[in-house]
């Protein structure tokens, strides 16, 4: 975390030390998580991405929401994105799936899809290849 703070210090994320007795961190044992990946996009967070890149600005919205996402960086290169693109976000107390729309919206090839409910995995990649793999496009609006 810190090098890549350093490579992007004007990016605010939460650092480790930064997180303790904060809410954005993770459940800790005894509290219950939602079952769906869903359910878990529909908890409200904040965010704050100034120079982010693509990769970090999921990366840390899966850490609110306790759900991965993975990129498909060659889905991403056939549609002309990589996953260092620069994102500018600043939301508070939404929903991470209007976080995710903001993101999406942007871009208009670039989708999400649940590839494992049971992992709580999200892939990050484009609606042919999505399509072409039979996989089912999760939709976040607004």
């Amino acid at each position: 975390w810190f090098a890549w703070a350093a490579e992007y210090p004007e990016t605010e994320l939460h650092s480790p030390k930064n997180t303790a007795g904060s809410s954005s961190k993770r459940p800790t044992k005894g509290s219950k998580l939602p079952e769906t990946v869903i359910a878990r996009l529909k908890k409200p967070i904040a965010v704050k991405f100034e120079r982010t890149p693509l990769y970090k600005a999921f990366e840390y919205i899966g850490k609110q929401t306790s759900v991965t996402f993975t990129i498909d960086g060659d889905a991403l290169k056939q549609s002309g994105y990589t996953r260092n693109m620069t994102q500018r976000l600043n939301l508070e107390n939404v929903p991470a799936t209007r976080a995710l729309h903001e993101i999406l919206k942007k871009y208009n090839d670039m989708t999400l899809a649940i590839t494992s409910e049971k992992e709580k995995t999200i892939t990050v990649t484009t609606k042919a290849v999505a399509t072409g793999k039979g996989l089912v496009l999760l939709e976040v609006g607004p």
